[in-house]
């Protein structure tokens, strides 16, 4: 009698501790119910809000926990990297690691290691539009060298005003090492709100969500990065839990201040409007420039290809 009372006590806890483990999880949103919604939303929102690194990526980590299981709210952490560079420049030291561990509703990073040496990887609008910015004409480019290059229009351009003066960098290079990683778009009136920006033609993240672009070349490669930022806004829109769970782990600074639904508005209403861009260009690119207004917010050496053996 007491073996079958025993025996009904583990039933009996047992069940409760499924139970419990059930309705725990079901009060938190499971990460890997959509496995593709949660890696499409991290290359997304990086791609939209951090102009340096042009390449992420996320997977899942670990094997402690089964794929879909979760246990009391823990789930099976995700690695992330978010790489600086091109095709041909990439440098795995040049790129920002970690882990996001999702618990009770909540994305947690750890294992951080910014070897890129950034704090944010975001900026404001107002970063592309001032004309307070070092000019080209004060640097000396060598002319094979890889620059990444910030360029402020310091106010809103027009889709044709921008290639008809910046129409180079919108052409893939054979060896795909140069070109437009990243565009700002004006998405508000508010100078002081996060720039939302679409990849370029050197945006890996972009050619993931969308493989055509590795077709486009020139002005249709923008014209094909409107329709997909506009698509692109609207998957966020629409899957607020997952955009809203990885905004929360502060990864983008800033992030969680926008509104995606009034940025998408502001663009349905004004148009395509950019304020600058984000480049990794030839020198001798730079070196034509030069002899332009053309101004910068940043500028650094990627590679060198000066050096003789």
């Amino acid at each position: 009698m007491r073996l079958n009372q025993k025996i009904m006590a583990i039933i009996v806890v047992f069940i409760m501790f499924i139970s419990a483990n059930v309705i725990i999880n079901n009060l938190y949103l499971n990460p890997r119910h959509n496995h593709e919604k949660i890696v499409n939303s991290f290359i997304s929102l990086n791609m939209l809000l951090s102009p340096s690194t042009p390449e992420s990526a996320i997977t899942l980590y670990g094997n402690w926990l089964p794929d879909r299981w979760s246990l009391f709210g823990f789930h099976r952490p995700w690695q992330f990297r978010l790489l600086q560079g091109s095709f041909l420049c990439n440098d795995t030291s040049k790129s920002i690691k970690g882990i996001i561990n999702f618990r009770f509703g909540n994305a947690i990073l750890s294992d951080y290691i910014d070897a890129i040496g950034l704090t944010a990887l975001t900026v404001t609008q107002s970063t592309f539009m001032s004309y307070y910015n070092s000019n080209l004409v004060h640097f000396n480019f060598n002319d094979n060298d890889i620059y990444e290059v910030w360029i402020c229009f310091g106010a809103p351009i027009s889709r044709y005003m921008l290639l008809n003066q910046y129409d180079n960098f919108f052409m893939l290079d054979p060896d795909f090492s140069v070109g437009v990683a990243w565009v700002a778009i004006k998405t508000s009136s508010n100078p002081d709100d996060i720039a939302i920006g679409v990849g370029g033609p050197m945006n890996i993240s972009l050619l993931s969500l969308h493989e055509r672009f590795q077709h486009s070349l020139s002005e249709y490669h923008l014209q094909e990065s409107e329709l997909a930022f506009t698509n692109i806004l609207n998957s966020l829109i629409n899957a607020p839990e997952v955009k809203d769970i990885l905004i929360n782990s502060e990864l983008w600074a800033g992030a969680e201040t926008i509104n995606f639904s009034e940025r998408l508005a502001f663009i349905n209403e004004n148009g395509f409007n950019y304020l600058g861009f984000v480049a990794l260009a030839q020198g001798k690119w730079l070196n034509d420039l030069c002899m332009d207004n053309v101004n910068t917010i940043r500028v650094r050496q990627v590679v060198s290809r000066s050096a003789t053996p």
